[in-house]
């Protein structure tokens, strides 16, 4: 159907405001003054996005909100690499999928372990996120992983986030003590595992806490004995199971003997590698405010004022601003 010009402007304006899913035939019938109350919001938003695009952070109005709309000039950019796993593919899709769900706009860079040399030349510049697979292949001192270790090494070095899965966790143990990080004949092919949290970390949110226990399924034949240290290195054992070390993280770096991209992998083991995505996540955008990470302040008055609107106007606002959390509205 046709609208007037009028009505075009607003539709126009709330799509810009990502306000989707309009109900033209409704708008078109509403009175003027309603129209002006739409156009009132709109030039409201539009006032604070210009005060936040001059440079004020959110702490400048300590009684605002502060709220991303994951609107972002540049991706999030993830590297993923290959170390010769079976499960490469579906790697890839449960990152890619979960940074879909944040609504976080990302690239994921497919490498190889022999088709590394520019990124590490680079010292990973230009990367947020490195997740090395796992591997049917190498051992943590193959020669032919020298530029994948030598990758972790500057995450670990430079405190930037990576994970590793399996032989990611072999490699990372290998690294922090090349003695009791050494691998031993002893694995789980195949069969549910109990893996037992002997430390709390942000990566077992809705998962346990310390002296909890869960099961996953596990796929390895070779482990990283425990020795019934915290420390290994300067690495924190997080958790253990009868195999050996399960968990590890030194500063932003996580790595886990299971496989939590796997299908046969636990709801508890899916979430820690999400917990930690998300952890990631939550750090880029807290760090990016002022370089198109879209970062608005809404002080209380603007949100009640938004809510009211929408409550009067119920099928023109059908979807949310972007930004402004869905239980306030």
């Amino acid at each position: 159907m046709s609208i007037e010009p009028k009505e075009a402007r607003i539709h126009i304006a709330l799509q810009i405001f990502g306000i989707h899913h309009l109900d033209l035939e409704y708008l078109k019938m509403l009175k003027l003054k309603n129209s002006r109350s739409v156009l009132a919001v709109l030039i409201i938003f539009l006032a604070i996005g210009l005060i936040s695009s001059s440079g004020i952070e959110g702490r400048a109005l300590p009684s605002g909100h502060c709220f991303s709309n994951r609107f972002q000039e540049t991706s999030f950019q993830v590297l993923i690499v290959d170390c010769q796993s079976t499960l490469y593919s579906r790697l890839c899709d449960f990152v890619s999928n979960l940074f879909t769900q944040e609504e976080v706009s990302h690239i994921i860079t497919r490498r190889k372990y022999d088709s590394l040399k520019d990124i590490v030349e680079s010292k990973l510049k230009g990367f947020d996120l490195l997740i090395i697979s796992g591997s049917s292949t190498f051992f943590p001192d193959s020669t032919e992983v020298k530029d994948v270790a030598a990758l972790l090494k500057i995450s670990i070095d430079q405190n930037k986030h990576a994970y590793g899965i399996c032989f990611g966790l072999q490699l990372l143990a290998y690294l922090l003590d090349s003695e009791e990080g050494k691998l031993i004949k002893s694995g789980s092919w195949d069969k549910d595992v109990s893996i037992h949290i002997i430390k709390n970390d942000s990566i077992f949110k809705n998962v346990g806490s310390k002296g909890d226990s869960f099961f996953t399924r596990q796929y390895h034949n070779y482990s990283v004995l425990f020795r019934g240290k915290e420390n290994l290195g300067d690495g924190i054992v997080l958790a253990k199971s009868k195999d050996g070390i399960e968990i590890i993280r030194v500063g932003n770096v996580v790595a886990s003997q299971f496989h939590p991209e796997s299908r046969f992998a636990s709801p508890e083991a899916k979430r820690i590698l999400k917990n930690y995505l998300r952890e990631v996540i939550q750090k880029y955008l807290d760090q990016r405010p002022s370089k198109g990470r879209g970062i608005i302040c809404y002080s209380p008055w603007i949100v009640e004022f938004y809510g009211l609107l929408r409550l009067r106007h119920k099928r023109i606002f059908r979807g949310n601003i972007v930004g402004l959390p869905k239980h306030t509205v």
